[in-house]
């Protein structure tokens, strides 16, 4: 039998989501700068989820 999954601490996306919209706004070039913001919602979007997750259980 597997064991449970257990949630990804929040603070480690909510980090990541922070350093790569900064990484982000830092780019000159618009290509890296776009994915870098993609990026860093689909982190925040996440993190959004694990917290849903750890609400549920």
């Amino acid at each position: 039998m597997a064991a449970p999954r257990k949630p990804a601490p929040l603070w480690l996306y909510i980090t990541a989501a922070a350093l790569f919209a900064l990484a982000g706004l830092l780019q000159s070039d618009t290509l890296p700068r776009v994915l870098f913001l993609i990026a860093a919602a689909l982190f925040a979007v996440t993190a959004v989820l694990q917290w849903r997750m750890r609400r549920k259980a």
